[in-house]
């Protein structure tokens, strides 16, 4: 997707033939935020290098105002999360003393 070069300030990211990030990722907000989650869980470096030559033009969609937007629709954006989650309740082990 991305093309590195010795000296970053001097070259595009991307080959002039190859579309843009944002005309595949979709027309609207969400659609972009939702093609830079699945960019970052399955191509991390790709996603990184775009967050890194593409900064203000991908600043939008993964922080404010689209992030805004897709937590008020997230029950509806079907995103599959990761991590873990631990509650006060769980017993099984000190939640405090692994903390430290």
């Amino acid at each position: 997707m991305f093309r590195f070069c010795s000296n970053p300030r001097n070259c595009d990211v991307m080959p002039p033939t190859e579309e843009s990030w944002q005309a595949k990722a979709g027309p609207n907000g969400i659609d972009k935020y939702m093609w830079l989650r699945k960019l970052r869980e399955t191509q991390p470096d790709e996603y990184f290098r775009l967050m890194v030559y593409k900064t203000q033009e991908v600043m939008p969609f993964i922080y404010t105002p689209v992030v805004g937007q897709a937590c008020q629709e997230y029950h509806s954006l079907g995103i599959q999360t990761r991590g873990l989650y631990l509650t006060l309740n769980d017993n099984n082990w000190n939640i405090y003393a692994e903390m430290r």
